[in-house]
């Protein structure tokens, strides 16, 4: 026994210098994944915040695509002006879905009288009413006597001024006048 009390120090410090070795291994593979780590938790904060980059670029665009899609939905049905646009655009920009059917709702009221189907209306209206009168006035000039259209027209003939215009010149004067202005008396001093 004696034998194996002398080896027993040696495996001891065998075993020690192991696991020494195993716990110098274990501090510098700790510190490789601790460095491993920290890298990953960077990439992964700047995936993040490409992400959530990316998330908001989408719902800018969502959002102008909505607003551009609800100006012109708004543009087709109602004659708009520059001013009713502007006013109309900073009121929806930034709406759901919800509060713009509510909005949309109270525009129909206020903008009835620019609805473009209304104005057509009004304006095919107003064209027949026009050709209606058209009628009613050429049925009228056809009913008259030619009598009465030919003495009206005599009329008419009589009273216009037929004076010479302010724009026109006198004739030019005849040799004869222009010899007789010349050789009048008063154009000759007579010595006695």
């Amino acid at each position: 026994m004696k034998a194996n009390l002398r080896k027993l120090p040696k495996i001891f410090r065998k075993k020690k210098n192991a696991y020494e070795k195993q716990l110098e291994e274990a501090k510098e593979n700790g510190e490789a994944l601790s460095k491993e780590h920290e890298e990953l938790k960077e990439k992964l904060g700047s995936v993040e915040k490409s992400l959530a980059e990316l998330e908001q670029e989408k719902q800018e665009r969502e959002t102008q695509q909505r607003f551009n899609e609800r100006m012109s939905a708004l543009d087709e049905e109602y004659e708009l002006n520059d001013e009713d646009r502007e006013v109309i655009a900073s009121d929806i920009k930034d709406m759901n879905n919800e509060d713009f059917e509510t909005y949309s709702k109270k525009l129909s009221i206020l903008l009835k009288e620019k609805n473009k189907e209304v104005l057509a209306k009004k304006e095919a209206e107003e064209k027949q009413k026009a050709e209606e009168q058209l009628e009613v006035k050429a049925s009228e000039v056809t009913e008259e006597p030619e009598d009465t259209v030919i003495e009206t027209a005599v009329e008419e003939a009589q009273q216009e001024d037929e004076g010479i215009p302010n724009s026109t010149t006198a004739e030019d004067e005849t040799l004869i006048d222009k010899y007789k202005k010349a050789f009048q008396l008063d154009q000759f001093d007579i010595v006695k």
